[in-house]
């Protein structure tokens, strides 16, 4: 008979026997499995890692010293379900090992007669059987080795001691891939509201304070100061004034509230106006030299055009009614195909003129011969035509925009472009007058305190950070020659606190680093992932202020 233990708990804690040794389910590798045609075999892709398994138990339940067998079924529920996500799970079969698992499943107990029952548990564990021997921990206060019995890689939990910095060597010291670049440094923020955390380049700090640092330094904020970089090559380039005054940082930091550590890029935009072809089947290239275009006042206006009108003016040799139209909708379509020149959105003239040597009409612009009746145009019976007579067509679109009342008709004056405009054609005019943008948004550098003197032209920009100013014992200094980074927006008095001594904890299974309850992720630096241990005879040295290393190896197999 055997017993378990989970969550804490034994199962002879419940009067609970194991009646059957339990069977053993061998995980699932992760593999990519890739066919190529025309190749014999899979292509295998190790992804370094296993499926869960199942651990499963056959239970009898009886009566056990003053408990009935209810109170006894309902500890037996509760200690199951109690956990929360993975847990310890071990077993007399294995006294050697341990597993990570969870009970997750529905079940029923067996009732026999009220007194006793049976009942089959399955737990869900994580695939690795971890050693007892791998929660020793080892401790190296020198260099040395450390020796995994298993055949598979651990990963440990390190424990890191010591002063500044230091390089942590797990193997091979030849091998860069085998070094973590620790900064052994702590910290504390003090009587602020405003900074978040810090990062420290622990190796940069100690560098700064010297060979014989203190135990710890006091850096306290006195305010904060502008500083301000333009980027102009214009013939007369930008500057501004200096950002560093009291009444320019202020000015700024009131606008930008609490995320004035960050840098602000003020970028300038010309002014812009013009139109484009927004949907049309027959313009093109577009003439804006002529434009009128409001001077002032930001305007984003859609053109269409409602219809169009076709007149016969400008007789020469002819008279009314010489002529005459049979299908104002062809000749549309076909002077289209004959404007290439550039005209006028508003009223554009076409020129028929005969020619009697070759008793041709000729189409201008261009000079073209033509046949009248493709531009729906027919001649009165029984006339007469002598060299040089002519006619004109006069084609006039009408545009309007959806702010006009209806019926009113216009059109946007002063802008060219190839081709006869259709019905529903469509242009965009705009005008953009000059402007700045911060984060897309358009600004006033002035309501930052930015005082601009010069000509900006596109491309330019002001780039404008606000730095903290730090004081080490009464003296002015730039925490940042000294590796030290803040997130978050300092204010006056807030101070923080920098033990030259202290550890970090590097868990590579769960892929984080930590002093007690601080983030230390950003002060370790490794070079190939978080460190494991190989199988066999192992290396452990290290270099700089560590002082102390304490390895908990987490030795595991299947």
């Amino acid at each position: 008979m055997g017993v378990i233990t989970y969550n804490g708990k034994s199962s002879s804690d419940f009067g609970i026997i194991v009646e059957h040794y339990p069977s053993y389910d061998i995980p699932e590798k992760d593999y990519d499995v890739v066919h190529v045609p025309g190749r014999n075999g899979d292509i295998l892709i190790d992804k370094g890692s296993y499926q869960n398994v199942n651990r499963t138990y056959d239970l009898a339940v009886g009566s056990y010293e003053d408990d009935t067998y209810i109170s006894l079924v309902r500890n037996l529920i509760s200690w199951l379900c109690s956990s929360k996500g993975y847990t310890r799970l071990s077993d007399s079969y294995e006294p050697d090992c341990y597993r990570m698992a969870v009970y997750k499943d529905a079940n029923t107990i067996e009732n026999i007669l009220n007194k006793a029952g049976r009942a089959s548990i399955t737990f869900d564990c994580k695939p690795q059987r971890f050693l007892l021997t791998g929660d020793v921990p080892v401790t190296f206060t020198a260099a040395g080795t450390i020796s995994n019995p298993t055949l598979f890689d651990s990963k440990p939990i390190i424990t890191i001691t010591g002063s500044g910095y230091g390089t942590l060597i797990i193997g091979d010291a030849s091998n860069p891939n085998n070094v973590c670049k620790v900064t052994l440094l702590d910290y504390s923020i003090a009587d602020s509201v405003g900074i978040v955390r810090v990062r420290i380049d622990g190796e940069q700090f100690m560098a700064e304070v010297g060979d014989d640092p203190e135990d710890s330094y006091e850096f306290i904020c006195t305010g904060n100061r502008c500083s301000g970089t333009v980027t102009s090559t214009s013939e007369n380039p930008i500057t501004i004034d200096d950002m560093g005054t009291e009444e320019n940082t202020a000015k700024f930091i009131e606008k930008v509230g609490t995320n004035a550590l960050e840098t602000y890029n003020f970028i300038f935009t010309p002014e812009l106006k013009g139109a484009a072809i927004y949907d049309s089947s027959s313009l093109n290239n577009i003439d804006t030299s002529e434009a009128e275009l409001p001077s002032e006042n930001e305007v984003e206006e859609l053109w269409y055009c409602t219809r169009i009108s076709s007149v016969i003016t400008g007789y020469s040799g002819l008279q009314t009614g010489d002529v005459l139209f049979t299908n104002i909708d062809r000749f549309s379509d076909s002077a289209r195909q004959y404007l290439e020149n550039e005209t006028s959105l508003g009223a554009i003239t076409c020129t028929f003129k005969y020619n009697s040597t070759d008793e041709a009409w000729l189409f201008y612009p261009g000079g073209i011969a033509v046949n009248l009746s493709d531009f729906g145009l027919e001649l009165a019976e029984g006339l007469t035509l002598d060299n040089n007579d002519s006619f004109d067509v006069t084609v006039t679109s009408y545009w309007k925009t959806d702010n006009m009342s209806e019926g009113e008709v216009n059109y946007p004056k002063g802008i060219k472009c190839n081709g006869l405009a259709n019905f529903n054609d469509s242009i965009l005019v705009f005008f953009y007058p000059e402007y700045w943008t911060l984060s897309g948004f358009k600004v006033q550098p002035s309501d930052y305190g930015i005082n601009i003197t010069g000509q900006a032209i596109e491309g330019d920009s002001i780039s404008v950070k606000v730095n903290a100013i730090w004081e080490l014992e009464e003296t002015e200094v730039n925490i940042g020659d000294y590796g030290i980074v803040e997130y978050g927006t300092p204010e006056v008095n807030d101070t923080i606190e920098v033990l030259t001594s202290g550890s970090v904890t590097i868990d590579s299974e769960q892929k984080d680093c930590y002093s007690g309850e601080k983030n230390k992720n950003y002060d370790v630096e490794f070079q190939n992932g978080f460190p494991e241990i190989p199988s066999g005879e192992v290396a452990i040295s290290f270099t700089g202020g560590i002082e102390e290393v304490e390895v908990v190896p987490k030795w595991w197999t299947i």
